[in-house]
């Protein structure tokens, strides 16, 4: 089995077309995420409170949030350090219910949120699924109903609420443009080649 971060190609497109791999899942009352080393989902916590994930949550492969990615953090007002040394995060609107994780799917990007956790770069990307029949007239971010970004808002600033340490630290900065998630993608693939290409 090809490991999901390292063996699976991002397949990015000028038009944001990219590959996106899925951990967790709205109905998961654990949040799971890739394992680094084995490739395998791992149990990460269980969800403390009743926040859970509200679509489908993952990743673009053989993307890392470095350099690069803080870099463009900094330009949208945060203070932050480093990126956060994962690949960079996708969040995937589906019309149709996606009932199992631990899948590739196509989607197209239409924007991001930018997130500092603890002073690192921690950006939310947004994308649909590539064809959703209801969905995939969305072309970017000023799309989105103002319901949903709420929503998404509200789930980041509010999911990693374990202490009052925690919640001093988690930062949401601003929605952006899909052209600009498209920017996270090509520096997170910057980012991932600087890091890792040499060892691979």
């Amino acid at each position: 089995m090809a490991h999901p971060w390292h063996g699976i190609s991002p397949e990015l497109n000028k038009e944001g077309s990219v590959i996106s791999f899925i951990e967790i899942l709205p109905q998961d009352q654990i949040k799971y995420e890739i394992d680094k080393v084995s490739g395998f989902l791992k149990v990460d916590r269980p969800q403390k409170f009743s926040n859970v994930v509200p679509y489908p949550y993952g990743f673009i492969p053989q993307t890392y949030s470095g350099r690069r990615v803080a870099e463009l953090s900094e330009k949208r007002g945060l203070q932050v350090n480093k990126g956060d040394g994962d690949p960079i995060d996708v969040l995937v609107i589906s019309d149709r219910p996606i009932l199992r994780s631990a899948l590739i799917i196509r989607i197209q990007l239409i924007g991001g949120l930018a997130i500092s956790d603890n002073h690192e770069a921690d950006d939310k990307l947004i994308g649909i699924v590539s064809q959703d029949a209801n969905y995939f007239g969305w072309k970017d971010i000023t799309d989105l109903p103002e319901s949903i970004t709420k929503r998404l808002e509200h789930y980041f600033s509010t999911y990693k609420y374990w202490d009052d340490l925690n919640k001093s630290k988690l930062i949401t900065s601003r929605w952006y443009s899909k052209g600009e998630a498209i920017d996270v993608v090509e520096k997170g693939m910057e980012d991932y080649r600087e890091k890792f290409c040499n060892d691979l």
